[in-house]
Formats: structure tokens, C-alpha cells, sequence
């Protein structure tokens, strides 16, 4: 659609606007949300967990991410050449480690400093 009212316009550039098609996408994606109401997910609770933990995890990821490929970048540099490898331990780590830490703050003697630092 919009490759269209590109070529209509006879411009290089148009502004954003809404179309037809982004009012027809808004209305099928409530219409969906409300009809799917009723349908339960399999691992409900392990996703419940993890979306009350997302903004710690949002938090500590970036650096836990970081640190960890740098370590596999210099001491398993192979790994980097197999993605179906390295992928998986980069989310594993990415989730785990955060996952770690919050738990640990929350049992340590700075509990009281814990909904500060993850919300």
C-alpha cells in the first residue's frame, strides 16, 4: 500500500500517515486479543514469572550479554563460528544470570535495596 501512494504522490518521500491497512491491522489485532480471551498457554506460570522479573532482566542483560561474549571470544572462539551453539547459550545466559543475581539480592542482607535496583 504504501509503495502505491508512493508512486501516486509522485514524491521521493511522504510523510507518515494512517492508512486503510493500519486501521484494518488495529481493528484485527483487538478483535484477535478478544476473541483469544479464554485460550491458556502451556507454561502459564513460568511466563507469568518471567514477565514479573522482565524489567530486571531488562536491566542487567546488556552487560551480562557483553561480558559473556567477550569471555567466549577469548577463551572458546570456536563457539562463535557455530550460531545453532552460541545463540542458545547467549539467551540462557541472558535470562539466567539476571535471574541469578535478582535472586541473590533478594535473600542477601539488601533486600530492602532490591524493588530500587529491579523494580
Amino acid at each position: 500500500e504504501w509503495e502505491l501512494l508512493l508512486h501516486w504522490s509522485g514524491s521521493d518521500w511522504i510523510g507518515p500517515r494512517e492508512t486503510l491497512i493500519d486501521q484494518l491491522f488495529a481493528a484485527a489485532f483487538l478483535l484477535s486479543y478478544i476473541g483469544f480471551d479464554k485460550v491458556r498457554l502451556p507454561f502459564t506460570r513460568q511466563i507469568e514469572y518471567l514477565g514479573s522479573k522482565s524489567y530486571g532482566i531488562y536491566l542487567i542483560h546488556s552487560p551480562v550479554l557483553e561480558y559473556t561474549s567477550r569471555i567466549i571470544y577469548h577463551l572458546a572462539p570456536t563457539i562463535l563460528a557455530y550460531q545453532f551453539v552460541f545463540q542458545p547459550l547467549l539467551y540462557l545466559v541472558g535470562f539466567g544470570l539476571p535471574l541469578l543475581l535478582m535472586a541473590l539480592v533478594n535473600r542477601s542482607p539488601s533486600r530492602r535495596f532490591y524493588s530500587f535496583a529491579f523494580g
